[in-house]
């Protein structure tokens, strides 16, 4: 559902984002110093935790631009390989106070759009149509500055991603980063 494009430009590198995980770009200046994943079996949910290392300047543009994207990109079309169509729609996540600086959305990608108004539903993993077999996809986006290091997540779920595993993934790194940060990195 995620391998996808979209016509503007911000849309499309969000979508990019969201299937490669890579928030903060590609290389070894900011490649993961650590990750994690961890999958629901019963539930099909996907939490992937990495922490990355950069510069701070650079960790915020990238915060600054996750904050534009509700207004930029709140509700558009992606496309997929085949031609077919997803409705996405981009939306504030509320986050606790940790670390510097923090961003957080959430992103649902469903079937298309219907001409009546009517919203996905991301509460049970299918939309108000009936016309359709699809589920809703959703994506719960974060991003946490602590000095020039920085925590990235997605926890994503057909349905709706547990809000205290986002929150908790946030408080607990934020607070471990910080110690980390204040204990001194380890030579090796």
């Amino acid at each position: 559902m995620l391998k996808a494009t979209a016509e503007r430009p911000d849309c499309r590198r969000l979508l990019d984002v969201l299937y490669t995980e890579e928030l903060f770009g590609t290389g070894a200046a900011t490649a993961p110093r650590a990750t994690a994943a961890l999958d629901d079996v019963d539930g099909g949910a996907q939490l992937h935790y990495r922490v990355t290392s950069y510069r701070a300047a650079d960790l915020d543009r990238t915060l600054a631009w996750l904050g534009t994207l509700p207004d930029t990109c709140g509700r558009f079309e992606a496309r997929d390989a085949h031609g077919a169509t997803r409705d996405v729609r981009v939306a504030d996540l509320a986050l606790p106070q940790a670390g510097d600086d923090r961003r957080g959305l959430r992103v649902t990608v469903g079937d298309p759009a219907p001409d009546d108004g009517e919203e996905p539903r991301a509460d049970t993993g299918t939309d108000t149509r009936t016309d359709t077999g699809g589920g809703v996809l959703t994506v719960d986006l974060v991003a946490v500055r602590v000095g020039d290091d920085a925590i990235s997540l997605t926890n994503g779920t057909l349905g709706t991603p547990a809000d205290a595993a986002t929150r908790t993934s946030v408080e607990v790194g934020a607070d471990r980063l910080t110690e980390a940060r204040r204990q001194g990195r380890a030579q090796v």
